[in-house]
C-alpha cells in the first residue's frame, strides 16, 4: 500500500513546486513595485543609448503612483487599470522579458506599448494573468515569433493591435472566436491565413457567437490566394482593410452583402468586374480598390451610394464612360479614376469635391467649368479633352484650387486673364497642349506657385523677368519664345522663393547670357539649350548649380576656368523635391548619354551635368575643371577646342560619360582615365589625337571604333590597332612646351649645382687670397 502511495506524494510535490515557481514568479505586488521594477529593467538600455527617457521620469516613491505619467487608476479603488507608454528615446534592443513586471498588475485593462525596441517573442504565459484586459495595443514594436495563442483566452478583449512588429506565422483561428473583439489591426507583419477552407468550416461551426468584429487590418501581409472566405462570416464588420497583399481571383460578390463603411483592397491581384450591389449600400463611406487588375465598366448603381466620400479606382482595367449617375454623389470629396482606359466626355460632378484624378484616360470634350470652381487638386492630364481653359468665371469661384494639372491634352487658345485669380495654386502644368499667345506678366502675383510648367506649347513673345522672383521652378522650354534674356532682376525683400529651376530650351532666344543669372543665387538647373545665344560663357553662374547645359547656341571664346568651382558639380546631390507638390510628375528634361530623360523633382537631384557641346568655343580645356568630382556628364563636342586633354579630367571619379569629339585636341589620350572606374560612354573621335589608348577596368571596355575614329595615330586593343616601336602611352611624341618642361627641370638642376660648385670655389680662392696678402704684409713689416 505505501509503495502505491510513492507516486501520488511525488506527483503532488512536483505539482506544489511547480505553483509556487509560478506563483513566485507572479507574485502578488503593490502596483508601485512592479512599475518600479518595470523603470529599473530599462536603466542600463537608457544609459547605453545616452538618451533620457522622460515619460518615466516621474516614477517616484515620492509621489503617488497614481500620477505617474501613462499611468491611470481606478476612480474607486486605486487600482492601475491602464498603461499607456512610448518609448521614443531607446536605442538599443530590449529583451520581452522585461515586460513580466506588468504583468503583474491584474487589475490592468488597458495596456499600450509602442515603438519600444523589443525583441523576441511576445510573453503569452504573462498576458494568461490579465484576466480582465480589454485593450492590448503592441505596435511598432520589434516582436519576432507567433502570435501568441494564449491570447485567445483573454475572454474580455474588444482591441487588439500587434501591427508594425515582425511577427511570422499564421494567424490563429482561435483569436477571431472572442466574442467582445471589435477592433484587430495585424497589419504590417509576416503573418497569412493557411487554411481558407478549415477557417471556412469552423467558422460555420461557431457562426452565432461572433457577431462584435467590425473593424479589421491584414494590411501588408503576406496573404496570398483567393479571397478569405472566412470573413463573410463576420456580418458585423464596418472596416476592413487587406490591402498591399496577394489577394487573386474575381472580386468576391458576397463582400457586397455586407454593412461595410470602409473597404480597402488596394495593391492586390483582384481580377473581375465589380458586382452592381457593392455600390447599394448607403453605409459605404471610402473604397479603396487602387492597384489591382478589375476589369469591365463602372456600374451604373455607382450612383447609389449616396454616402460614398472617398473612391479611389486607379490603376485597373476599367473601360467605357463615366455613368451619369456619378453626379448623384453629392458627398463625394475625393475621386480617383486615373490610369484607366475611360474614354468618353467628362460628366459634372459634385460641388464637394475637393481631389479628382482622371489622369491617362482617354477623355474626350471640353473642361466643365464647374470642376475648376470647387476642387482643390485636378489632375486631368494624359487624354485627348479639347477647347480652351475655362476660366472665365468670377473670381469668388476661383480661389480654391491649388494643384493643376492638364499637360498632354489638345488644348488650345492663350492663358486667361483670370488666372491671376487663383491665389491657392502652387502648381500649373500645361506641358504638351495647343496653347499660343504670351505668357501672361501677372502669372507672378500668384505668390504661392512653386512650379510654372508650359513646355511643348507655342507661346510666343519674351520671358516676363518677374516670373523669376516669385516661382522656384520654372519650364518654358521648346516653345516659340524670343528676344534677349532679361539684364536685370531687381529683388526686394518681399521675394518668398528664389528660382532654383530654370529650363528655356528649344526657343528663339538670343544675345548674351545675361548678369542676371549672378543674382540667382539658389540656382541649381539651368537650361538653355538649343536657343540662339551669342557671346562667351559668364562666370557669375550660381556655384550651387548641378545640372548646366548651353549646348547648341553660338556662345564663343574660351570656357572660362571659373566654371570649376562650381560647388553643385563637387559634392554628391541633394534631394530637390522636399518644396515641390508630388501631384507635379515629370517636370525637368536632359539630355542623358545622348538619349532625352524626363525627371521627376524628386529623381532629378541624382544627377549632375556640365553640357557645352555644339558652340563655337575655343582654347584650351582649364584644368579647373578636374575640381567637378561629382560629375557624372561631361559634353564638351563640336567646337573648336584646342590643345592637349587635360590630365586632370581623370580625376572626375564619378563621371560615366565623356564627349570630347569634334575638336582639335592632339596629343595622348591621358593615361589618368584609366582610374574612371564608373565610364560607360567614351567619345573621342574626329581630332587629332595620337598614342596608345589608355588600358583599366572600364576604358577596356571601350572597344567601339567609331568613337576613336578620324584621328591622327591612335592605337591599342580597343580598335584592334597595334601599337609598334616603343610604349607610345609613355613615348608619344610631345609638343614644344612638353619638351620645355622636360628639359627646364634637369636645367635649372644642373645651373643650380654648377652655380653652387663656382661660387664655393671663388669664396675659398678669395679666403687663401686675403690670408697671402696678410701673410706678405707681416713678412714685410
Amino acid at each position: 500500500m505505501t509503495n502505491k502511495l510513492i507516486p501520488l506524494l511525488l506527483f503532488l510535490f512536483f505539482a506544489l513546486f511547480l505553483e509556487s515557481c509560478r506563483c513566485s514568479y507572479f507574485h502578488v505586488d503593490s502596483p508601485i513595485d512592479s512599475l518600479l521594477e518595470f523603470r529599473k529593467s530599462l536603466e542600463p538600455h537608457r544609459e547605453r543609448s545616452r538618451y533620457q527617457i522622460h515619460e518615466l521620469s516621474s516614477w517616484s516613491r515620492d509621489k503617488d503612483y497614481c500620477s505617474w505619467a501613462g499611468v491611470t487608476c481606478s476612480d474607486t479603488s486605486h487600482d492601475v487599470i491602464s498603461l499607456v507608454l512610448e518609448a521614443k528615446s531607446l536605442r538599443s534592443s530590449l529583451s520581452s522579458h522585461v515586460l513580466f513586471p506588468l504583468f503583474r498588475i491584474k487589475t490592468l485593462i488597458n495596456l499600450t506599448m509602442s515603438s519600444y525596441p523589443f525583441t523576441g517573442e511576445i510573453p503569452g504565459q504573462g498576458l494568461l494573468n490579465l484576466k480582465r484586459l480589454k485593450t492590448l495595443r503592441l505596435e511598432n514594436n520589434s516582436f519576432s515569433g507567433l502570435i501568441p495563442r494564449e491570447l485567445c483566452s483573454l475572454s474580455d478583449l474588444t482591441e487588439l493591435s500587434l501591427s508594425r512588429n515582425n511577427l511570422v506565422g499564421e494567424i490563429p483561428l482561435e483569436l477571431f472566436e472572442l466574442e467582445n473583439l471589435r477592433d484587430v489591426d495585424l497589419s504590417e507583419n509576416n503573418i497569412f491565413l493557411r487554411d481558407v477552407a478549415k477557417l471556412t468550416l469552423t467558422s460555420r461551426r461557431r457562426r452565432r457567437r461572433r457577431r462584435s468584429l467590425s473593424r479589421l487590418s491584414l494590411k501588408s501581409c503576406n496573404i496570398s490566394g483567393e479571397f478569405p472566405l472566412l470573413l463573410s462570416q463576420y456580418t458585423t464588420l464596418e472596416v476592413l482593410d487587406l490591402s498591399k497583399n496577394n489577394l487573386n481571383g474575381s472580386f468576391p460578390e458576397w463582400l457586397s452583402r455586407l454593412d461595410l463603411q470602409t473597404l480597402d483592397l488596394s495593391s492586390n491581384k483582384l481580377t473581375g468586374s465589380l458586382p452592381p450591389r457593392l455600390f447599394q449600400s448607403h453605409k459605404l463611406k471610402s473604397l479603396y480598390l487602387h492597384g489591382n487588375a478589375i476589369s469591365g465598366e463602372l456600374p451604373i448603381s455607382i450612383g447609389e451610394a449616396i454616402s460614398l466620400e472617398h473612391l479611389d479606382l486607379s490603376w485597373n482595367h476599367l473601360n467605357g464612360s463615366v455613368p451619369e449617375s456619378v453626379t448623384r454623389l453629392g458627398v463625394l470629396k475625393t475621386l480617383d479614376l486615373s490610369n484607366n482606359t475611360l474614354f468618353g466626355p467628362l460628366p459634372v460632378f459634385s460641388s464637394h469635391l475637393l481631389y479628382v484624378d482622371l489622369s491617362r484616360n482617354r477623355f474626350t470634350g471640353s473642361i466643365p467649368g464647374t470642376l475648376i470652381e470647387t476642387v482643390s487638386t485636378l489632375n486631368l492630364g494624359h487624354n485627348a479633352l479639347s477647347g480652351n481653359l475655362p476660366w472665365n468665371l468670377s473670381s469668388s469661384k476661383l480661389g480654391m484650387i491649388s494643384d493643376l494639372n492638364l499637360q498632354e491634352n489638345n488644348i488650345s487658345g492663350e492663358i486667361p486673364m483670370a488666372i491671376s485669380q487663383l491665389y491657392q495654386l502652387r502648381s500649373l502644368n500645361l506641358r504638351r497642349n495647343s496653347l499660343t499667345g504670351k505668357i501672361p506678366a501677372h502669372v507672378s502675383n500668384l505668390t504661392q506657385l512653386k512650379v510654372l510648367h508650359l513646355s511643348y506649347n507655342g507661346f510666343t513673345g519674351e520671358v516676363p523677368v518677374t516670373m523669376l522672383q516669385n516661382i522656384p521652378v520654372i519650364n518654358l522650354g521648346h516653345n516659340a519664345l524670343s528676344g534677349n534674356l532679361p539684364s536685370k532682376l531687381k529683388l526686394s525683400n518681399s521675394i518668398r522663393w528664389e528660382i532654383v529651376y530654370l529650363d528655356l530650351q528649344g526657343n528663339n532666344i538670343s544675345g548674351e547670357i545675361p548678369t542676371l543669372v549672378s543674382v540667382l543665387f539658389q540656382l541649381r538647373f539651368l537650361n538653355l539649350r538649343n536657343n540662339s545665344l551669342t557671346g562667351p560663357i559668364p562666370c557669375n553662374i550660381s556655384n550651387q548649380t548641378q545640372i548646366l547645359d548651353l549646348s547648341h547656341n553660338n556662345l564663343t571664346g574660351p570656357i572660362p576656368p571659373c566654371l570649376g568651382s562650381l560647388y553643385g558639380m563637387m559634392k554628391k546631390p541633394e534631394v530637390f523635391g522636399r518644396t515641390i507638390p508630388d501631384e507635379l510628375a515629370t517636370v525637368m528634361e536632359v539630355i542623358w548619354k545622348n538619349a532625352v530623360q524626363n525627371l521627376s523633382a524628386h529623381q532629378v537631384g541624382t544627377y549632375t551635368l556640365l553640357d557645352m557641346s555644339n558652340n563655337q568655343l575655343t582654347g584650351k580645356v582649364p584644368d579647373s575643371l578636374g575640381f567637378l568630382t561629382n560629375l557624372k556628364t561631361l559634353n564638351l563636342s563640336n567646337n573648336r577646342l584646342s590643345g592637349h586633354i587635360p590630365d586632370s579630367l581623370g580625376d572626375l571619379t564619378e563621371l560615366e560619360s565623356l564627349d570630347l569629339s569634334n575638336n582639335g585636341f592632339k596629343g595622348r589620350i591621358p593615361q589618368s582615365f584609366s582610374d574612371l572606374k564608373s565610364l560607360t560612354v567614351l567619345v573621342l573621335s574626329n581630332n587629332k589625337l595620337s598614342g596608345r589608348i589608355p588600358t583599366g577596368p572600364q576604358m577596356d571596355r571601350m572597344n567601339d571604333p567609331k568613337n576613336f575614329a578620324n584621328n591622327s595615330g591612335l592605337c591599342g586593343e580597343q580598335i584592334q590597332i597595334q601599337c609598334e616601336g616603343k610604349d607610345l602611352n609613355q613615348n608619344a611624341e610631345t609638343t614644344e612646351e612638353e619638351a620645355i618642361s622636360w628639359f627646364s627641370l634637369p636645367m635649372v638642376g644642373s645651373g643650380y649645382l654648377v652655380g653652387f660648385f663656382f661660387s664655393t670655389a671663388f669664396a675659398l680662392q678669395f679666403a687663401d687670397l686675403v690670408r697671402i696678402q696678410k701673410c706678405v704684409t707681416n713678412c714685410w713689416s
